[in-house]
């Protein structure tokens, strides 16, 4: 089986909250270590990791092997703050999971803390779903923050009847 990576875009309603998801999955296929490995830039984005299965060490900065294989695995759920140096990570082997990076602004309306270590409860219970079917899975997570969102942006005074666009804020 080969590797398989897929970016998911939010809906155009939450084009203001998600910036962009990544789907990663590596089970049954034959990798080497370096292949194994993941690069992400730096980035002004909150982050939500959910691994499914396999493992992920993950580094802040640029890290080798040896040091990435030394680190403890990150947990099945991980909420990463906006990073000012790029991130790896690394999987010992076959490893499915998604990172769903969200603007800085929209976090704190979900209910997410500025220091981000900690996934907002209005979120939470979508990801860790089944991921059975990967474009259902993105859907019920899609669909469980609309409403939050929603409320929350009406809160704010966002322009009322407004559904948004893709890369459009209020």
């Amino acid at each position: 089986m080969a590797a398989h990576s897929e970016l998911l875009l939010p809906p155009p309603t939450l084009a203001n909250c998600i910036a962009v998801g990544i789907f990663r999955d590596t089970l049954g296929a034959a990798l080497s270590d370096r292949d194994r490995l993941n690069y992400f830039p730096a980035s002004p984005l909150f982050a939500v990791s959910r691994v499914f299965d396999g493992q992920l060490h993950m580094a802040s900065g640029l890290a080798n092997l040896a040091t990435l294989r030394a680190i403890s695995p990150i947990p099945q759920l991980l909420a990463t703050p906006p990073q000012d140096r790029p991130v790896c990570s690394w999987s010992p082997a076959g490893v499915r999971a998604i990172t769903i990076g969200f603007y800085p602004d929209a976090w704190t309306v979900l209910g997410g803390q500025p220091e981000g270590r900690t996934v907002p409860d209005a979120f939470e219970h979508a990801i860790m779903g089944d991921l059975s079917d990967l474009g259902l899975h993105w859907d019920r997570v899609c669909d469980a923050l609309a409403s939050v969102w929603d409320g929350a942006r009406a809160k704010q005074g966002s322009p009322p009847g407004w559904t948004g666009s893709h890369r459009v804020a209020d």
